[in-house]
């Protein structure tokens, strides 16, 4: 079986109203090309506290297309992945990448 893999990685962080518009458009892009099946990242399942919400709304959006929560079991600890990119994210607003 030929098995094709797609990845959009770039997460909105937490926009409020407007998260779930911004999830739909990446994922009609996806839907538009064929995919049978969209995960949501690891992080997402750890540190999202709208995860379950984008779900539901991927769900009824695209019923056909299996919506599945996490790419791949942890690493490392949750306490340790979170703290990890707690830092990541500190330095970067310290860079001024994130404003």
């Amino acid at each position: 079986m030929e098995i094709e893999l797609a990845g959009v990685i770039s997460c909105q962080g937490c926009l409020g109203g407007l998260a779930p518009q911004a999830i739909l458009s990446k994922a009609h892009s996806l839907v538009h090309y064929g995919t049978e099946a969209i995960h949501l990242t690891y992080c997402m399942r750890i540190l999202c506290p709208y995860v379950q919400k984008y779900m539901k709304i991927l769900k009824k959006a695209y019923p056909k297309v299996d919506i599945i929560l996490g790419t791949h079991e942890p690493h490392d600890p949750v306490d340790k992945t979170k703290d990890s990119i707690s830092r990541f994210l500190i330095q970067k607003i310290g860079q001024n990448i994130i404003p």
